[in-house]
């Protein structure tokens, strides 16, 4: 078995509009659970952690869950402005969403550490069916803006392994180490991840399907 290397701390902000999906995607990852009505995050935002254990390495990721209301946007970048990472959510099946995600992009270009790792999430996958925004424009999107495409949905759990895979991926090769407190972090959850060969930060979407996590 091998030994679990000296654990590493970092920041996650989910950005975007109310109702993509945001805290049903943290519910997932912490709790491997879905509601299908969820309150809005009251506050600026909501916190949990997860430790996910990637390639012999143990991650603590802090996940800051931001209200979507526009009424806070002036006071978001407190949750960003020392993120080692930040996912910009969107409701796959309402354009709308994805529109706001280049607000986001312009706000992390100017007030987020330059070498914040970006990936775009689109949301709920399971209503495929029902999509508005193509695929091919959203790789695009994040490809110009240096960042990395996934699709997940909460509801069902596919895809969330992955985005968590990704983050991991990218930060064990830019070595992020962004330290901060966790005395306000409610949850806290180990996952474990199988190594993906497709993962490649900021040049395309990732396509593995071979990855497993569970709770310890």
């Amino acid at each position: 078995m091998a030994t679990r290397s000296v654990e590493n701390v970092f920041k996650v902000c989910l950005l975007g509009k109310s109702a993509v999906g945001k805290t049903s995607i943290v519910n997932r990852v912490v709790s491997g659970t879905f509601q299908a009505y969820v309150k809005n995050t009251l506050s600026i935002a909501a916190y949990a952690a997860a430790n996910v254990y990637y390639q012999d390495t143990e991650y603590r990721l802090g996940l800051w869950d931001t209200v979507g209301d526009e009424k806070f946007r002036a006071v978001a970048s407190i949750t960003y402005r020392d993120a080692a990472a930040a996912l910009l959510v969107y409701d796959l099946t309402d354009e709308e969403t994805f529109d706001d995600v280049h607000y986001w992009m312009n706000e992390l270009r100017r007030k987020a550490p330059e070498d914040i790792l970006v990936f775009v999430i689109g949301n709920k996958l399971d209503l495929e069916s029902q999509r508005a925004v193509s695929r091919s424009s959203a790789v695009q999107y994040a490809q110009e803006n240096d960042a990395v495409h996934l699709e997940a949905s909460a509801k069902t759990g596919e895809g969330i392994s992955e985005i968590l895979q990704e983050i991991c991926a990218a930060l064990a090769k830019t070595s992020k180490e962004r330290n901060y407190s966790y005395h306000s972090l409610r949850q806290e959850h180990t996952i474990r991840l199988s190594p993906s060969v497709n993962s490649q930060h900021g040049q395309r979407e990732n396509t593995a399907r071979g990855c497993r996590c569970r709770k310890n």
